[in-house]
């Protein structure tokens, strides 16, 4: 793929001069994407495209199911409604003095003058996609879109072919986007087109871990508002109370966290790589992991069982050498740790194509993942002290037996530095306008202006 067009330069400059990219527009292309990508062929392909990045099969159905949400005119209207308030299309329509004489929202008087605010692009973004996020690249830029501003997108390295499906389909359903939307798929390498685009934005936004959110920081200049959606941890957390509690239903807990767990591999910001116990009692650890690996057993069957999995015909090779590497990998780490283990505080409980680990200390670090979480000692006293140095990190906290828990605790968890608290079954989805890491993620790509009224 070429880049979109090479006069990219010019078209930003006349797409910022004609400044007349509206809300409705953009939902409106939205709704004939969607109607595209409700035919099985489509659909279909899509879901091939998701499970040759290496997504397991239910995961991938997920994402198609959410991005086929997602572009729904009332899930966008919601959303701008959310972010912006029930008076978003007059937020964001032309005119100031015609906005102060209908009264809207932002206008009014002050020592005999008149003002106005409205919600105005920031101009020009320049997304980087991530590469292990299919798909990542067509919704940053549509976010992009929906708020008028001029996107360049840089696709990963890899390709993204789900984004330049959804992209080059937007494009088709509204021409006028073309001089809104423009790709770039560079290597990250290629430092001297890199730097162009970022100069030419008033803002970058990111996705990826510490390498790529460093390596942006140094290509933007001073004024250049960095937008950062980087990698995160989440976990699980076990209260005094729900351990000492029924037993039937803390296993119905581990249960849903568990298939949570299988169904996305743990390789989501979102996912669940562990579970934190209020205790530090060694039996009271190693029984809570023996019941998580009953869980994740039974769990790991019943996804083979169904299709929804990993196996390895779903995987980009197709004949399962990557699945066997990163498995001789985690038995290689698995091993590594039961060694360890003579002389360390951990303990290793392997089962069939899972495992749960043990440790002694309350430390925050992605599990081995695919099904082999961690468990660990976290004092409700110790939480926010044991948890504020990875406060840039943390996002989704599930508590276990929600009904043994009260508002300190869920206080004490944002002021650690968490973004979310779910149930077990829906650390991974969302609902229409939930903020992206903390924050409403539209709001990042705009700015508040003023205009004095004569």
């Amino acid at each position: 793929m070429k880049w979109s067009d090479p006069n990219w330069k010019a078209e930003t400059r006349k797409a910022l001069e004609e400044m007349s990219l509206q809300p409705e527009e953009v939902i409106r292309a939205c709704a004939r994407v969607r109607e595209e990508l409700d035919t099985e062929e489509n659909r279909a392909r899509l879901l091939s495209l998701l499970m040759e990045s290496g997504l397991p099969g239910g995961e991938a159905r997920g994402r198609l199911e959410a991005a086929w949400n997602g572009l729904a005119p009332e899930s966008l209207r919601k959303q701008m409604e959310l972010e912006f308030g029930p008076d978003w299309e007059r937020e964001f329509s032309l005119g100031f003095e015609e906005s102060f004489l209908l009264g809207a929202s932002g206008c009014f008087e002050e020592n005999g003058r008149r003002y106005v605010q409205k919600w105005r692009p920031l101009g020009v973004l320049f997304h980087i996609g991530a590469g292990n996020m299919k798909g990542i690249s067509a919704f940053s830029a549509l976010e992009g879109l929906l708020t008028g501003n001029v996107n360049l997108v840089k696709l990963p390295g890899g390709g993204d072919p789900v984004s330049e499906w959804l992209i080059s389909r937007l494009l088709q359903a509204e021409p006028k986007l073309k001089r809104y939307l423009h790709l770039f798929p560079i290597s990250s390498e290629e430092e001297g087109s890199m730097r162009e685009l970022a100069e030419a934005a008033d803002g970058i936004v990111v996705w990826g871990g510490d390498e790529a959110v460093k390596a942006v920081r140094r290509l933007a200049d001073p004024g250049t508002r960095l937008i950062e959606w980087g990698n995160r941890l989440s976990f699980a957390y076990l209260p005094a109370a729900a351990l000492n509690g029924p037993e039937e239903e803390l296993d119905g807990q581990l249960q849903l966290l568990a298939r949570h767990m299988a169904e996305t591999d743990q390789l989501l910001c979102s996912s669940c790589q562990g579970i934190y116990v209020d205790t530090e009692r060694g039996g009271a650890l190693l029984n809570v992991g023996r019941r998580l690996l009953r869980a994740l057993e039974e769990e790991m069957e019943r996804r083979e069982g169904t299709g929804g999995g990993s196996k390895p015909h779903e995987r980009p090779d197709r004949g399962g050498l990557e699945t066997l590497r990163r498995q001789a990998a985690i038995a290689l780490e698995l091993r590594t740790a039961q060694l360890e283990s003579v002389k360390e505080r951990k303990r290793v409980l392997k089962g069939r194509g899972c495992s749960v680990t043990v440790f002694g200390d309350s430390s925050l670090e992605v599990s081995l993942q695919y099904g082999n979480p961690w468990v660990r000692p976290l004092p409700a006293c110790d939480l926010i002290s044991r948890l504020r140095p990875f406060r840039g990190v943390l996002q989704t906290v599930c508590i276990l037996c929600p009904r043994t828990a009260d508002d300190r605790l869920r206080e004490q968890f944002f002021r650690a530095g968490a973004v979310r608290i779910t149930s077990p079954e829906r650390m991974s989805l969302g609902y229409r306008g939930e903020p992206h890491d903390g924050e409403m993620s539209m709001r990042r790509y705009v700015k508040r202006v003023s205009v004095e009224i004569p």
